[in-house]
């Protein structure tokens, strides 16, 4: 799981690689304004866990250089 926010904008970006019942890979966003408040989220289907890993690499790079920074805060 990576949480991530952006100080100036008060916003999050939340990230997870899971597996659904039937065996398929996913990345998971969720998306918000700080604290806590949830405004979107989406499933992003892979066709492994290796992609989905290698696409979790990417939204993290991407969000990275937007401005936001690693949370220790729990969501």
């Amino acid at each position: 799981m990576i949480f991530m926010e952006h100080a100036k904008t008060q916003k999050f970006y939340w990230l997870t690689i899971e597996q659904d019942l039937l065996g398929a890979w996913y990345v998971k966003k969720v998306y918000g304004i700080l604290p806590d408040k949830i405004t979107g989220s989406e499933l992003l289907m892979c066709a492994n866990e290796h992609d989905a890993s290698l696409l979790l690499c990417d939204l993290e790079i991407a969000k990275r250089k937007q401005g936001y920074v690693y949370s220790s805060t729990k969501f």
